[in-house]
């Protein structure tokens, strides 16, 4: 009676799996296979575990490769992050930025990358979308942000 039941239990499992696969996108089918099979490994070192085949502390260190695994690929994430808090900043521009007075407006309009003439809001634009791809946080410097905000404010005013 007791192998009908895990006869029944398996093919519900089987059958539980195969929807969810057949539902799963293409693109997470590889992930969905990997995590079950990883469950499916664990189902079966547990079961041999309860039934004397394995000894429990094999059972233990074989469940623990996959989390081991895991945490060594998110130390090597988070590894390049701990060291750039720890030393200081050694890319820093070594051009100081320009002083205030030394932007002409054909020079600023250069810098925007507009005509003269332009509207407000064309200028905020501009300066939006080259600040967005020179800022200092993102890969720029110092020296090219403090032109462009530069030159922003040389219009504006």
């Amino acid at each position: 009676m007791h192998r009908l039941l895990i006869l029944i239990a398996t093919l519900f499992a089987a059958w539980y799996w195969w929807s969810k696969f057949k539902a799963c996108p293409d693109e997470k089918r590889k992930g969905f296979l990997l995590k079950s099979g990883f469950w499916g490994l664990l189902g079966i070192l547990i079961v041999l575990a309860v039934t004397g085949r394995m000894h429990w502390i094999a059972v233990v260190f074989a469940s623990l490769v996959p989390v081991v695994k895991a945490l060594f690929g998110l130390a090597l994430r988070v590894l390049p992050f701990l060291n750039l808090r720890r030393r200081p900043n050694t890319q820093q521009s070594t051009q100081a930025p320009p002083q205030q007075s030394n932007i002409s407006e054909q020079e600023a309009w250069e810098v925007l990358g507009l005509q003269p003439g332009a509207s407000k809001e064309e200028i905020v634009s501009a300066h939006k979308k080259l600040i967005q791809k020179l800022h200092p946080d993102r890969g720029g410097n110092d020296y090219l942000a403090a032109r462009i905000n530069q030159a922003k404010d040389k219009l504006l005013s």
